[in-house]
């Protein structure tokens, strides 16, 4: 299943309104959603599944992201989760959004 190509303000998880599309690689997407409950703007990162065998790629993106989480210049990451993506189960990582 390549690519995702969601649509803006199409809804992830029943907690994210997507805004815009910010980029995509070999990995996955990365789009720019906000928080339903707050409004907060957030980067999620979608990995294709068929490129995060055993969620290997997903898990060392956020170990990477946590042992740099002192840095200040760092996007701080916030979530390792599972979402339902066009009825396939495709791993998100959640980080701040920093533009630019």
């Amino acid at each position: 299943m390549l690519p995702f190509d969601l649509e803006e303000n199409a809804i992830i998880a029943d907690k994210y309104r997507v805004v815009r599309p910010l980029g995509a690689g070999w990995e996955g997407e990365v789009y720019l959603v906000s928080e339903l409950g707050t409004g907060i703007e957030r980067a999620v990162k979608l990995f294709y599944p068929q490129r995060n065998k055993k969620k290997s790629a997903s898990k060392r993106y956020a170990r990477m992201l946590h042992k740099l989480r002192n840095l200040p210049t760092l996007i701080q990451y916030h979530a390792h989760e599972e979402v339902m993506i066009h009825d396939q189960l495709v791993v998100a990582l959640i980080s701040e959004y920093i533009e630019g």
